[in-house]
C-alpha cells in the first residue's frame, strides 16, 4: 500500500507509516507486487518486528532510533507538507559582508603606506582595518553571510600592519632627535 502523507511504499497491514509517522487508514488497498520480509529488530516501545531501514513502527507508530533516508536514485521524494517542522539548520541570506571587504583594504593601506614618513598617520587606517575585521567577523556569523574569510585577513593584516607603522614612527621620531643634538 502508499502512504496518503509521503507518498511512499509501507508494508500491508501496517497501521503507521514506517516514513513519515502517519496513521494509516483500514481501507487503502495493498500492493500486489510487496512481499513482507522479517527482520530481527523490535520496537522498544511495542517490542513489534521493525524493518532495519524504517523510521517509525508500523505498530505503534514511535519513532525508532535512527529513522532511515531513502538516498536511492530515482526513490520518491517527501512532496512538501506545510504542517511539517522548518529545518534545523540556518537558512543562509546568501549575503556578503562588506565590512571584510572594508577591513582587508584598510589594512593593505596601511601595510602599504608602514615604511614610509607618514606611516604614523597610515597606521590610522590599519587601526579601522581591525576594528571593521572584527565587526566584519562577529556580524558574518551572526548573519551567515560569506566574507567571515576577508574579514580575518584584514583583522590579522591590520594587526600587522598597525605594529609596523607604529614602529617604524618610533625609529623615525627617535632618529630625527638623534639628528637634533
Amino acid at each position: 500500500m502508499i502512504c496518503p502523507n509521503c507518498n511512499r511504499f509501507v508494508q500491508d497491514g501496517s497501521e503507521f507509516c514506517v516514513n513519515c509517522g502517519a496513521k494509516l487508514s483500514v481501507h487503502q488497498q495493498p500492493l500486489a507486487s510487496e512481499q513482507p520480509s522479517a527482520s530481527p529488530n523490535l520496537c522498544p516501545h511495542c517490542s513489534a518486528v521493525v524493518e532495519p531501514s524504517n523510521a517509525f513502527c508500523m505498530n505503534c507508530g514511535a519513532q525508532l532510533a535512527a529513522p532511515a533516508q531513502n538516498m536511492q536514485y530515482g526513490a520518491p521524494s517527501q512532496p512538501y507538507n506545510p504542517n511539517m517542522a522548518p529545518s534545523a539548520q540556518p537558512a543562509s541570506s546568501g549575503g556578503f559582508c562588506g565590512k571584510g571587504v572594508l577591513a582587508l583594504v584598510m589594512s593593505v593601506i596601511s601595510l602599504t603606506f608602514s615604511f614610509s614618513l607618514l606611516a604614523p598617520f597610515f597606521g590610522i587606517c590599519g587601526i579601522l582595518g581591525i576594528i571593521f575585521g572584527a565587526v566584519g567577523m562577529k556580524q558574518a556569523r551572526a548573519q551567515n553571510l560569506s566574507g567571515r574569510g576577508l574579514a580575518v585577513a584584514g583583522l590579522v593584516v591590520g594587526i600587522v600592519a598597525t605594529i609596523f607603522s607604529y614602529l617604524f614612527g618610533l625609529l623615525v621620531f627617535f632618529d630625527f632627535l638623534a639628528y637634533l643634538v
